[in-house]
């Protein structure tokens, strides 16, 4: 049987080792459960322990002022992205930077999936916070990747305006960071000008700015007006359940966008959460319970006051692959490890079960195949 019939998803793993339930952890590790093992490692031994125990060592090195530790765990591995990034990140301040930019100029990267130009990304801050701002603009200028909202962001934080407004000219996605910029400088009212040339991209900065002045109502119509009208724009459901609260009707809202954009799981979990902040926590209850969304129900009852509930929920919950990793995370934070991992061992011990049936059956056809001949 292969190994990776044989343990828990890694993500769950790491949730048994983050929240405290080493014991439980462990029973999969004895059994050959390898993300187990390799998170119990973690927590002690980087070398065994895989890029989180790693990092996490890193950053407490950082805290505690050994940047020269930090180099010499990270530094061999900065081909890996992730390492990469926690070194340049974990090294800003320490005045070895130039240490830094050799480590990232001799990068070769095998990180999985391969982004190109991330070299130059990782370069490019390091030359920025040395002061070196044209070469760290040079190389993202002739980088395989369009950079041009980094290009922005480093103009802007050096005020270089008049680059900058340049810059917008031909890249839209320079809208957002030139808009940062003058709501820096008090011009508020220039930068949601901005923001709104830059539409339908700019539609999530346009939205938070016009919240943070106030100005709710206006945010919320960007946001509507820009999901009605532009396809696959369900992700700005989540945007508009954190602006919808604040403004009278909420669920008015919600009712417009499904009646011209159709109703989708995202449109539905949003009316059940707003629902729920108007105090009819049983009726978006209902909702989710109708819904299948044992996730998003368990957590609205938690966010009620009523973790009993939330914990029957996910204990009782139909078996669903998409869901189960998230169901079982939740579980094991609510303090339930034994049963978030219960599913996962017993689809285990199933396939355990189904292969030795195979095995027998194909050993009985060899011994009758040997007895003919």
């Amino acid at each position: 049987m292969s190994d990776s019939a044989d343990r828990l998803p890694a993500e769950v793993a790491d949730a048994l080792v983050e929240y405290g339930h080493l014991s439980t952890a462990q029973r999969p590790a004895a059994a050959g459960d390898r993300h187990c093992a390799r998170a119990l490692a973690g927590r002690d031994d980087p070398a065994t322990g895989g890029h989180q125990a790693a990092l996490r060592l890193a950053s407490r090195l950082a805290r505690e002022g050994s940047i020269g530790e930090v180099l010499s765990l990270l530094g061999p591995h900065v081909a890996d992205f992730a390492h990469a990034r926690a070194l340049v990140d974990l090294t800003a301040g320490a005045g070895r930077d130039d240490e830094v930019v050799a480590l990232l100029r001799a990068r070769k990267d095998d990180s999985w999936p391969h982004i190109p130009g991330d070299t130059e990304l990782l370069l490019a801050d390091v030359l920025e916070r040395q002061g070196r701002i044209d070469e760290a603009m040079a190389l993202l200028d002739g980088a395989r990747r369009d950079h041009a909202d980094r290009l922005a962001r480093i103009l802007a934080r050096a005020d270089r305006e008049d680059e900058l407004r340049a810059l917008v000219l031909v890249h839209e996605r320079a809208a957002v960071p030139l808009a940062a910029w003058l709501e820096g400088k008090g011009c508020h009212e220039e930068a949601v000008s901005v923001l709104r040339a830059g539409l339908p991209g700019t539609a999530p900065a346009l939205a938070d700015s016009l919240a943070s002045q106030g100005r709710r109502r206006e945010a919320v119509a960007v946001l509507c007006h820009v999901a009605t009208t532009t396809a696959d724009s369900e992700w700005l459901l989540g945007r508009l359940g954190d602006l919808l609260p604040g403004i009278p009707d909420p669920l008015d809202v919600v009712d417009d966008l499904e009646r011209q954009c159709g109703t989708s799981r995202e449109s539905r979990i949003l009316r059940s959460r707003l629902l729920a902040a108007d105090g009819r926590v049983e009726e978006a209850s209902a909702a989710l319970s109708r819904d299948s969304e044992p996730v998003e129900l368990a957590r609205l009852l938690l966010e009620a006051g009523r973790p009993d509930e939330a914990v029957a929920v996910l204990l009782t919950a139909p078996r669903d692959p998409w869901r189960a990793v998230a169901v079982a995370k939740l579980l094991i934070e609510l303090g339930h490890p034994e049963e978030a991992i219960a599913p996962f061992e017993a689809e285990t011990a199933a396939r355990r079960a189904q292969q030795e049936v195979k095995e027998a059956e194909d050993a009985a056809f060899w011994r009758r195949f040997s007895a003919v001949a």
